[in-house]
């Protein structure tokens, strides 16, 4: 019994040392490699090829308002770039953000708002962002290089050079950034929320998995045409994940860029709604990346058994069946578990006491593999009370509303 339990914790051991390699990593791209070696080189790069700004179309879907939306909108108009054009989109006009961005529209002849119509073919965002493609075409505004934002991100006034500018070497296809999501509440949910998107954006910074984020990405529009991504989205069921998959699929050049990272105080109050986004992103990465995900809720199930089993161990040793020598390299393995956790806090910087953290992490474990692995194993995806039946390709075959 000892030793059939020891090797499960060695197995667990190897499981957090991974996890901590993994976060270490990436919170050092972040703070050393980007800043002292890539930033540098790519602006080097710009100042020899982007001379001229070129000018960018940035495509933004939404659905529905929040607190900040009206200020989100007014950052985006802010950037410090000259030549832009904003295409707003939503499904209808009953959507409470259309009335909002209509009067904007009105306003600043930079920004367009328009109307993409109910999907049957792909998820509703790919729709609004095909859409919004196809208004910018018809119109001839002028774009060599596509951006893609959320409507609940606020970037500052920065954001965007900072998203063309790994561009400026031709070898790079596409540029990620990603979130900082800061709860209003120091709620469960909420914190819950900011984890679960911290660990996505660990798992999301290394250039080697060419993970994208479509709240804030771009590429150009040559390489949008020549690796036909319009098509690729047209019957997809995500728009970051399948451009993952292309990049992947064609052994391209993706950067993660900090600079690119925006904030948002969108965090979800109920456990509910965190599990059910949860779900949906594993959903995402299961079929287009099947076996890096599977690997990762692997890992994370053995990390759950770790922190879950200390109990357990403890009640072994009580009565003999395994030594306190055991019961030592178990508590010595829940807590690099626990730091391995408190230093995403490093990413999205939570307001939370230590205590409460030690509480909750281990709850965290749990949610996240049970929505890790029913995400795994589903093929219906629902977002936004939208049900997309899905297959392995990630195509969507049916659309129920």
């Amino acid at each position: 019994m000892e030793l059939l339990f020891s090797v499960f914790l060695a197995v667990g051991g190897g499981a957090i040392a991974l996890h901590l390699f993994i976060i270490g990593k990436a919170l050092w791209y972040l703070k050393v490699t980007f800043p002292r070696q890539l930033r540098p080189y790519f602006k080097g790069k710009e100042e020899t090829i982007f001379k001229e700004k070129p000018p960018v179309l940035v495509f933004i879907p939404c659905k529905g308002i929040t607190e900040d939306f009206e200020n989100n909108i007014e950052m985006m108009l802010r950037q410090k770039y000259i030549r832009y054009e904003i295409i707003y989109v939503t499904e209808s006009m009953n959507d409470p953000a259309a009335r909002v961005l209509s009067g904007h529209a009105l306003k600043h002849s930079n920004l367009h708002h328009i109307i993409a119509g109910e999907t049957t073919s792909c998820c509703q965002k790919n729709h609004n962002l095909l859409k919004g493609i196809d208004y910018a075409s018809r119109n001839q505004l002028p774009g060599e290089i596509y951006v893609f934002a959320d409507g609940d991100m606020c970037p500052d006034t920065h954001w965007l050079e900072n998203m063309i500018l790994p561009l400026a070497d031709h070898e790079v296809f596409a540029v990620s950034g990603f979130r900082r999501l800061l709860p209003k509440q120091k709620s469960f949910a909420g914190l819950q929320h900011a984890v679960f998107n911290a660990f996505l954006g660990m798992a999301i910074i290394d250039n080697r998995y060419a993970g994208m984020w479509g709240g804030s990405m771009a590429l150009s529009r040559q390489m949008f045409e020549k690796y036909q991504v319009y098509q690729k989205w047209s019957t997809a069921m995500v728009d970051d994940t399948s451009l993952t998959w292309i990049i992947k699929k064609h052994n391209l050049v993706r950067i993660f860029s900090p600079d690119c990272i925006v904030y948002s105080r969108e965090a979800y109050d109920t456990r509910k709604r965190v599990i059910d986004w949860f779900i949906r992103q594993t959903q995402y990465g299961a079929n287009y990346l099947r076996r890096y995900v599977g690997f990762g809720i692997l890992v994370n199930t053995m990390i759950a058994f770790v922190v879950w089993s200390l109990p357990v161990s403890v009640f072994l040793a009580f009565f003999q069946i395994v030594s306190w020598d055991v019961v030592g390299y178990h508590v010595c393995l829940f807590v690099l578990s626990i730091i391995s956790f408190t230093l995403l806090m490093d990413f999205n910087r939570f307001n939370c006491t230590f205590l409460k953290w030690i509480l909750y992490v281990p709850f965290f474990l749990l949610f996240g593999v049970y929505c890790g692995w029913t995400g795994f194993l589903s093929k219906r995806v629902i977002w936004a009370n939208i049900v997309y039946h899905v297959n392995r390709n990630g195509e969507v075959l049916k659309v129920e509303r």
